[in-house]
């Protein structure tokens, strides 16, 4: 279920997930 949504976020909008080698479960994107 996360996967999924992380997934359609990042499709949507670029998550600094790239920029930083953090998980995007620690980083709240709003």
């Amino acid at each position: 279920m996360l996967e999924s949504g992380r997934s359609s976020f990042r499709d949507f909008f670029p998550t600094p997930d790239s920029r930083f080698p953090t998980p995007d479960s620690r980083l709240p994107i709003p």
